[in-house]
């Protein structure tokens, strides 16, 4: 993984200063991967992994403040873009809190409701992928502000474009692992812009040699004596 992530940066233009950022998913096999960089080294969870988290949390809360919930259910649904707020702003600890509040308060009020359920299904889901990428979660708020990148979201757009619909939606159709791994690779050195350079053929350079036959050499005229 450091070699890998060495020649990474080499072909981006890095001359071995600067600070590096990693923007993962928050898989665990990528988080070795900021202490396989030259430091200093920050690893950020990727913003676009956390609004997905978030988004069925607010589309059930907007159903929920059209119908003519109590007055309590109500309030629940309007504090839910609190938690997107305080972990935009890297509030980390008080966006947990918060989703602890909520996920113990819908349940007073769950009464069988399958969408509260809904609900707090999904606010213990984003509690335990935050709890889990503590460290990790920035103020997103900030970087956008200062012109730094928060997401990978083309990389994932990509990703779902080439891979997903021929290898995990089930298509009639499907690449081979290796296949889909050689047209990755396409795409990265074409995103990159290096895809001509890697396509250019360079022949082989052979060592050199010195040519022994085995044959003698037997002239074909002989001087008479």
């Amino acid at each position: 993984m450091r070699a890998e992530a060495q020649h990474a940066l080499t072909r981006l233009g890095y001359q071995g200063k600067g600070e590096i950022t990693v923007i993962t998913d928050g898989a665990e096999c990528l988080k070795p991967l900021k202490t396989a960089l030259p430091q200093p080294a920050e690893h950020i969870l990727d913003w676009f992994h956390i609004a997905m988290k978030l988004r069925p949390i607010e589309q059930t809360a907007a159903w929920l403040t059209q119908r003519p919930w109590p007055d309590a259910v109500r309030d629940l649904a309007e504090k839910v873009a609190s938690v997107k707020w305080r972990l935009w702003n890297g509030q980390t600890d008080r966006a947990l809190d918060l989703i602890d509040h909520l996920f113990h308060h819908g349940s007073s009020v769950e009464q069988g409701s399958t969408v509260i359920r809904q609900l707090r299904y999904g606010l213990m889901s984003l509690r335990t992928y935050i709890e889990q990428n503590h460290g990790s979660v920035a103020n997103y708020g900030a970087r956008y502000r200062a012109g730094k990148r928060i997401a990978s979201t083309s990389a994932e757009a990509s990703v779902n474009n080439l891979v997903a619909r021929r290898m995990v939606k089930k298509q009639q159709m499907r690449w081979s692992e290796q296949g889909a791994n050689l047209l990755l690779q396409v795409r990265v050195a074409l995103a990159d812009g290096d895809l001509e350079e890697r396509l250019a053929y360079r022949p082989p350079v052979q060592p050199w040699r010195p040519i022994i036959s085995p044959f003698v050499p037997v002239p074909l005229f002989q001087r008479a004596a």
